[in-house]
């Protein structure tokens, strides 16, 4: 007998995906609901070894059942393969997509790990973004990050099977890793490795955004996480205190907010885009707790 359709798995199936040809790079964009008179449309960035489903499965359904929404899963420029990634063709391919898909609407940016240092630049250089949400962002890379991406880097030219268990090992809290068995853990996937993976765990360990985030203007939220072994909330508030319209709040998480905590995540997001004036800007927002 089949079940009935669910409002959510409705409008998943109503998604129409777009792959777009942006320098070299064939980037697919995933619009979900419908435009609303009045209301920001929502656009969400994935972070390092992602894509829109592996991390926005729980934030997209839901945010769409109210806005429009496109998730791009970002694609490295076969042109240059052979060449570092640079955060530029990120924002390159963030802004095209925009302009291509959401002409001349006004935005709310939601971008998550790397997805977070690409929304800031984009906020700099496009008149789109009216609200920004940066989770798990930092100004700039540390020790720790150069270090993470040494070992993925030997891992991978060791072709070691260990990068994904490594993965997991840096993305999720202590606390949600011993909540789980060692099989019921490796079957989540924060990072999925690959050549493009190894790319952005390159880009992400050099990144610098001590220049750019003082010029945003969009009304901002910055969410760190209390136990993030990837990207320290010092760093985390050093960006929140470089934009000015900034507010800042954590959530008990590892890095991998996104699938740890996302119910959390959805709460301070949607309390954010409905009023973002209601905290002033510099604040510190009560941290939220389940």
């Amino acid at each position: 007998m089949s079940q009935p359709e669910s409002s959510a798995d409705s409008l998943m199936s109503k998604r129409q995906t777009h792959t777009l040809n942006i320098g070299g790079a064939e980037v697919k964009c995933h619009l979900y609901g419908t435009a609303h008179e009045g209301q920001n449309a929502i656009v969400l960035l994935p972070g390092i070894g992602g894509n829109a489903s592996m991390h926005f499965s729980f934030l997209l359904p839901m945010l769409a059942r109210k806005r429009q929404v496109m998730a791009i899963d970002f694609s490295n420029p076969r042109t240059l393969e052979n060449e570092p990634l640079q955060l530029d063709y990120l924002i390159d391919q963030a802004s095209k997509a925009i302009d291509a898909l959401l002409p001349d609407r006004s935005i709310c940016l939601i971008g998550f790990s790397l997805g977070a240092e690409v929304a800031v630049g984009l906020a700099t250089v496009h008149p789109a973004p009216k609200q920004l949400v940066l989770i798990a962002g930092w100004l700039k890379s540390s020790t720790s990050q150069q270090l993470f991406a040494t070992i993925w880097k030997q891992l991978a030219a060791a072709g070691s099977q260990s990068r994904a268990r490594f993965a997991r090992l840096a993305s999720f809290s202590t606390t949600h890793i011993n909540g789980y068995t060692i099989s019921e853990i490796d079957q989540s996937t924060p990072i999925k490795p690959g050549r493009f993976t190894d790319v952005q765990v390159e880009l992400a360990s050099r990144i610098d955004l001590t220049i750019s985030a003082p010029r945003i203007r969009a009304q901002t939220l910055v969410i760190g996480c209390s136990s993030d072994g990837m990207v320290d909330t010092e760093q985390v508030k050093a960006l929140f205190g470089a934009i000015p319209h900034a507010r800042y709040t954590e959530i008990d998480s590892g890095n991998a907010v996104v699938l740890e905590r996302p119910a959390e995540l959805l709460s301070l997001i949607t309390a954010f885009m409905s009023d973002p004036e209601q905290y002033a800007s510099g604040s510190i927002l009560p941290t939220a707790t389940p």
